[in-house]
């Protein structure tokens, strides 16, 4: 009976320490790091983020959205460009109006 139970308490460890997730693909995970939200778009241009890419930070972003020098669509090409959007967003318009809204807000706070 004892060695039933070590048995059983063996194959039970055993069982917890298994990593049953299936494999994640790189797909998989280019997918889940370009969902990026417009506000989060938004943000990390910002926040010097898209430099890089040729984004403006805090004070020069904020005059070129108002003056109109960074738009909706340069700041979505820059994303496409760091590697965080997928090219085929450019076509979601949900997802253009979206930043535009949100650099909108940026603007006039």
């Amino acid at each position: 009976m004892m060695k039933n139970l070590m048995y059983a308490g063996a194959v039970l460890f055993a069982a917890s320490t298994i990593n049953l997730a299936p494999p994640v693909l790189a797909e998989e995970l280019i997918a889940t790091r370009s969902n990026i939200t417009p506000y989060a778009l938004v943000s990390s241009g910002y926040q010097g983020q898209l430099k890089p890419q040729g984004i403006p930070s805090a004070a020069v972003f904020e005059r070129n959205a108002r003056s109109g020098k960074l738009t909706a669509i340069d700041l979505i090409e820059a994303g496409i460009a760091s590697g965080r959007l997928p090219e085929s967003i450019l076509e979601d318009r949900s997802y253009v109006q979206a930043v535009g809204g949100v650099l909108e807000r940026v603007v006039k706070n």
